[in-house]
């Protein structure tokens, strides 16, 4: 992504190298990016940067275009180079219509920076993640289940996440989700639905998507560094679950 400054920047480089009559800049520039996730493993993150810049030269009444994707210097004074010569070489246009002259302009934020700065590092940390869902569990059982004593029973709706309680100090997470990745081989599949998210699949099968956990006074009876955690592997996505409570005595 280019800055206002950065893009004005070549455009005015561009006009102060063109010995024309009239001078038309356009720049454009975007960002593609993708992550593929296939048997257990990221096999494919990349990002591609394209930018490109127009000129279109006015000589009289010749016009001429040049473009390149090399905005150093030499770059940009070759393009311009060429566009002279074009239009040099071209027959009179005497219909021209008249150029922009300068214009003010509102700026506009026109991506947030949460989205500019998302590329394939924070994809790739989505597709699998841990999810800590203590609080908004709680905040369930203190709004339907006040005061209450049981067992609260969770239920996750999915084959390709799971449910259980851990410890999430900073690194454990990603530590847990890189010991379920050697847990599972890498086999060939014949899950005719998608083979890619079999592992997904197996390891939601062998952690569970169920949970049982003691209430007391409608709060978690939870250890120091207990945490109930969501263990996502084919993110990032919504995700149901179905929360009751079995009463029991206090």
């Amino acid at each position: 992504m280019y800055t206002r400054e950065e893009v004005k920047a070549v455009v005015d480089k561009v006009i102060n190298m063109a010995k024309a009559d009239g001078v038309e800049v356009n720049l454009t520039g975007a960002e593609r990016s993708g992550t593929r996730w296939a048997n257990s493993a990221i096999t494919t993150n990349l990002v591609q940067y394209d930018r490109e810049v127009t000129a279109t030269l006015r000589i009289g009444e010749k016009v001429g275009t040049g473009t390149t994707r090399d905005f150093s210097d030499a770059g940009l004074q070759k393009m311009v180079d060429e566009a002279t010569a074009e239009a040099q070489k071209a027959k009179d246009s005497p219909n021209l219509p008249p150029l922009l002259g300068a214009q003010d302009y509102i700026p506009v934020d026109a991506a947030l920076p949460d989205m500019v700065n998302f590329g394939p590092a924070e994809r790739a940390r989505m597709v699998r993640d841990s999810i800590d869902i203590t609080q908004k569990l709680e905040a369930i059982l203190w709004k339907n289940y006040p005061d209450k004593t049981g067992i609260c029973h969770v239920n996750l709706l999915h084959t390709t996440a799971a449910l259980s309680t851990a410890d999430l100090d900073p690194g454990t997470d990603l530590d847990m989700l890189d010991a379920f990745e050697i847990m599972v081989p890498k086999l060939d599949y014949r899950h005719e639905h998608n083979p890619e998210h079999v592992p997904d699949h197996i390891l939601s099968a062998m952690i569970g998507t169920t949970a049982s956990l003691a209430v007391e006074s409608g709060l978690l009876l939870l250890g120091t560094w207990q945490r109930v955690v969501l263990m996502e592997f084919d993110g990032p996505r919504d995700r149901e679950m179905v929360v009751g409570l079995v009463e029991t005595a206090a």
